[in-house]
Order: C-alpha cells, then structure tokens, then sequence
C-alpha cells in the first residue's frame, strides 16, 4: 500500500515537473523581475530629407525576421516580412519625436507603420525565441530616377540597424499567448544578458535618408566612366536660344535645375570685356556627403557655350569673377542647400539680380538692386525646379543734351563771369586810350 501511494506521489511530482518545465524554460532570465520596458510588435520607419525636397511617392520598405538557433527553434513558426510605403499623405513627426532622434532643423521627417507582425501567429508550443530584425536594403532601386528625365541625382541610405527580438510564448488557461515582448538593439553596448536594460528599446524603428541633388553639368556621361556621373563637362554645349533677354535665364536645358549664375551687361557705355567680381557663400545641408562642389563657367560665343574655366568651391565664402555673356554653372548640389550669391562693387554700373529658387521667382529685395555697390541675392535654398540668379549691369551714361541740362545753371553762372571780366577789360583799355 505504502508503495502504491509512493508511485503515485513520485508520479505527481513527475507530471508536475514535466508540466512546470516548458514555462521555467520559457523565461529564465526574466523570472526574477518585472520589467517595464516592453517592445511593441509594431515596426516604424522615419524617412528623413533635406527641406524642400519632395517626398519619394511610393518608395517601400521591408522588413525581415532571421530565426536564431537558441532555445525552442526548431518549433517557432515563422514571421513574415513587413512593409511599408511612404506617399505624400506620409505624415511628419512631432517635436518630441525629432528632439529624440536628433533631427538637424534643416531636415524633415516622415513616418510610416507597419502592421501587427505578431496578429497572425499560430505557436506551436510555449517557449522563449530568438529573432534578428533587420532592413532589406535597396528596395526601391527602380524608383529612383537616376539621371534620368527627372533630372536630379537620387540616393536612399538605408539603415543598417540588427535588433534582437525575444518573444515568451506561454500556456495560459490552455491557450498559448505570447506574455513577453522585449527587444535590444545590437549597435548599443548591450552584452547579450537579458538583465542588462542598456540597449533595451520599446519599438523597433529604422532611420533612412533620403537625398535628391540638383543634375550634373554633363547627365550623359558614360556608365564605364570611373567618375560617373561626375566625369568632365563637354566643352561645348549648343543651344537653341541666345541669351538676348537679359531677364530671362536663357541657359542650355541640360543644366536645368543646377544652379547657374548669369552675367549680363547692357547700355551704350557698357563694355563686354569688363570682369565683375562675385562672391558665392555655400551653406552644405547637414545630410549633404560633401562639403566642396564643382563649378564651371562658360561663355556664350556664335551660338554655343565654350567651357573656359573650372573652379571647386568649399563652405563658406568662394570668389569668382563674370564678364557679359558667361555663366557660372555648379555641379550636382542637394535641395537645401543654402546659398547667397553678391555681385561686389559693380560701379560705375548699376546692378539688378534677378533670383528663381526651386522653379519660384523671388523679388522684393532691397538687396537685389538697382545699386552701384554690392548687391546680394539674400539666403536662399536651392529647390526642386529651376535655381537662377541673373545679374545685369546697366552703364551709368549720361547723354550729351542731359549733360548740359543738369549743369544749366553752372554754365549760364560762368557765361556771365566770362561776359562780365570781358566787360571790365574792355572799359579799361578805352579809360586808357582816351
């Protein structure tokens, strides 16, 4: 008897066990704690540009889960890949949110959601399992219109972020739910112990940057070329219009929306050879890659534009000089970036700038002209459309008959002295004779 109820006990004990274990297996680093951090089965994508740019309409992103080998692996189900798809109803975050991730203020953020990675999930058993969570790169390679009609350079830096995910699946009440959610990511100084907090995130979120340059000077450069597409400009560009109005930035289609500085002079007095002095500050947006960029001045001559010079600016203030008919054109540059172009001392002409940033013309600018002296554009952004600054010099003549005119009164008060010492020289010689 005493046997049997033995057997029956070491039984229990067993069944207990055996029972007990799947769920002792399933968190053995969290049994000791209660922990606040708890990720959600959500992932967010922050899509991050320059200002002005244009949202990528329809560029998608996914998002893979790796099973790793440890624990219960052989028995997880599977977790799809997510996606999402950024369009112009994308929303910007807040300011809590761009405090947070230490978004530059000449930058804009757009997010996107996915879907409840975990809603479709059937498990198989309880257990503790393993994911790494990552970003599949360059999905959306055929979006970008790389040097193509579009007309601007386009990158995606994609975020290359691993997160390590731990799903707890238990048996509660005979069903089997998943009752611990907790993710690290890698790139901190996690060391790998469930207990550690440092790492431990609430989401899963990846940051990619999105870049849109203005074109090149020469779009057509060959793929094989090492330095494509920032292989050398041709050395003549023909065009179908000459630059005759001085008001309208009458330049060669394949610059497009590079920024191009025109230099026009006008007026009986003018002299095409004169050479003006600039000055060209350069503001590189914080996403830029680069902080120098090319520039090449041409000259308009017999209905083309010849290649003359080429110069390379960096940040800051940058010299150049223009005579009538040429053009200072700056390679590819990101939307954003932050110029301010000055015609300096132009006496004894008179100065007008006439400025079209990203497509829009702007006016209104004491600083703009007319002046003898320095005249400036302004801060401006370079923008998706057309980036023009066009400077024409009038020459300060004055006609002969304008002459005479404003100095009507000088002249009219000399004739007077002139017929007066006449006078008094004539009396004298007659008081002498007689």
């Amino acid at each position: 008897m005493k046997n049997t109820t033995f057997k029956k006990v070491w039984s229990l004990i067993v069944a207990l066990v055996l029972a007990v274990t799947p769920l002792l297996g399933a968190v053995p680093a969290f049994a000791d704690e209660v922990d606040p951090i708890v990720v959600t089965d959500t992932i967010t994508k922050y899509l991050q540009m320059p200002d002005g740019t244009t949202i990528p309409d329809g560029a998608t992103f996914t998002f893979e889960f790796e099973l790793q080998e440890v624990f219960n692996y052989e028995q997880a189900p599977e977790i799809g890949d997510m996606n999402v798809t950024f369009d112009a109803t994308s929303p910007e975050i807040d300011a809590v949110t761009r405090a947070r991730l230490g978004i530059a203020a000449d930058t804009i953020v757009f997010s996107e959601t996915t879907g409840h990675f975990l809603a479709d999930i059937e498990w198989n058993r309880p257990g503790h399992f393993v994911f790494h969570v990552t970003e599949r790169a360059n999905t959306n390679a055929a979006l970008m219109p790389f040097l193509t009609d579009a007309a601007y350079i386009e990158d995606m830096a994609y975020d290359t972020a691993t997160f390590e995910l731990h799903i707890i699946v238990s048996q509660v009440n005979g069903q089997l739910v998943v009752t611990g959610l907790y993710a690290w990511d890698l790139g901190s100084n996690w060391d790998g112990d469930l207990e550690n907090q440092e790492g431990k995130v609430e989401y899963i979120s990846f940051l990619n940057t999105f870049r849109r340059s203005t074109q090149p000077v020469n779009p057509v450069c060959p793929e094989d070329d090492p330095d494509y597409p920032y292989c050398e400009p041709p050395i003549e560009i023909v065009v179908p219009c000459p630059p005759t109005d001085p008001n309208y930035p009458c330049t060669p289609d394949i610059f497009d929306n590079a920024l191009t500085i025109s230099k026009r002079v006008s007026g009986d007095q003018s002299y095409s050879k004169d050479v003006f002095d600039f000055e060209i500050d350069v503001t590189f947006h914080s996403l830029a890659t680069s902080t120098s960029v090319r520039a090449f001045v041409y000259t308009y001559d017999d209905g083309a534009w010849i290649l003359e010079e080429t110069l390379s600016f960096g940040a800051g203030t940058n010299d150049f000089e223009l005579r009538h008919n040429q053009i200072l054109v700056l390679d590819p540059l990101l939307i954003g970036t932050a110029i301010v172009v000055r015609e300096i001392n132009p006496a004894p002409y008179t100065a007008t700038i006439t400025l079209i940033a990203g497509g829009v013309g702007i006016s209104g600018d004491a600083a703009m002209g007319p002046s003898t002296s320095t005249v400036s554009t302004g801060h401006f952004n370079l923008g998706e459309g057309t980036n023009y600054v066009g400077v024409l010099n009038v020459s300060n003549n004055v006609p002969i008959t304008g002459l005479i005119l404003n100095n009507l009164p000088v002249i009219l008060v000399g004739i007077s002295a002139i017929g007066f010492f006449a006078m008094v020289v004539v009396g004298k010689k007659r008081r002498t004779y007689e």
